[in-house]
Formats: C-alpha cells, structure tokens, sequence
C-alpha cells in the first residue's frame, strides 16, 4: 500500500508539469491592451485588434499593427472572430460586453494605469491572461533600462523644483527633509537603473 501511495504522489513529477492553456484567439476592445498584446503574444493568438491600433496619431505600434487583424468591436463583430479570451476596460465598451455575457467567453478586464506601478501591474496582468508571464517580467526589465535616462532627468528637475520653493518659503521645516528623501530615491532609483543596464555592480 506505502508503494501505491508513493507512486502516486510521484506521479506528477514523472508525468511532467501540465502544459499552459494558452488562448489561441485574443481580441482586444482596448488600445493599452493593443500594445501589450503586440509586445507579448505570438501574431497567431491575437484574433483582433482595436480599429486605432492603426493609427500613428493613437498608437505607439501602429506599424506593426498594419500586419494584423482589427475589429470595429460590435457584439457581431467580436462574436464572428470566435474568441477565447477578450480583454476590454472595466466602464467602456459596455453594450458590447453586456450583449456578449453568457456567452461563456473569458474576459480580461484592464484598469486604467495612473502610475508606473499601474503599467508594470498591467503588463503583468495582460501577460498571465495570454500564457507568457516571463515575457511580462522581460519587458518590465527592459523597460526599467530604457527609462534610466528620462528618470534622471525628473530627478534633476525635481530638484531644481525643490529648491525653488524652498526658497520662496513655500515647503515647511517639517516637510523639507521628507521631500529631500522623495528627491534622493529618485536619482537613486535612475542610477541603480543605469548601472543595471550596463551591468555594473
């Protein structure tokens, strides 16, 4: 019997890890969910885009967009596309969702990002609903490199800002050491960047 029960809870491990169920056929109603999909997932899953993906004046890939589908995003437009997963903004595209519900079709609902930590948030999210989660941790770390540069340059203007008001009287004796600390993690923050894209120690 202790042999069975051994075998079995070995089992998994010789059979292997199960495969990720990856969606097959994505359709966007969002534009922030445009870009993430063309940064994360194979062309092959992306079933539709939004009609703005295409736009330069709208979008950051419209170039890249100008080789896959794109949808209207009408409850006939989406159904016909035979979707398996749809990712829209909570608040927005409301007809359509309400028109597409019991359906049995998996959505993905995208908050609105008001931060960085919103957009790393975001990636993550869009990244874990498609099946590539390290391609979300590749792009979050790339995208730390890329912004060492302006980061600084905030940090610069921050400063500048700083002491502006510091002079004119205007941040408190109190309040004068804690922005000193928001000013100092943000050069600190550019430089660990900076390095790290460099691969300095």
């Amino acid at each position: 019997m202790s042999r069975i029960l051994g075998l079995l809870l070995f089992l998994p491990l010789l059979l292997g890890a199960a495969p990720i169920q990856r969606p097959q056929r994505i359709v966007s109603l969002n534009l922030c969910a445009d870009q993430y999909l063309m940064a994360l997932a194979d062309p092959s899953q992306i079933a539709a885009l939004t009609i703005y993906a295409r736009d330069p004046q709208m979008s950051a890939a419209a170039a890249k967009a100008g080789g896959l589908p794109v949808s209207r995003g009408s409850a006939e437009d989406v159904l016909a596309l035979r979707p398996d997963l749809i990712i829209a903004s909570p608040g927005r595209r409301r007809e359509t969702m309400e028109q597409l519900k019991g359906r049995h079709i998996a959505t993905l609902d995208l908050p609105s990002a008001e931060s960085y930590a919103d957009v790393v948030a975001q990636i993550r999210l869009v990244a874990n609903g498609i099946g590539y989660p390290e391609r979300g941790e590749q792009l979050i770390a790339h995208m730390a490199q890329q912004l060492a540069l302006p980061a600084y340059e905030q940090a610069i203007k921050a400063s500048h800002l700083f002491n502006l008001l510091n002079a004119r009287g205007v941040i408190s004796v109190a309040e004068r050491a804690a922005y000193i600390g928001r000013v100092r993690a943000l050069a600190v923050g550019a430089c660990e960047a900076w390095m790290a894209k460099h691969g300095w120690s």
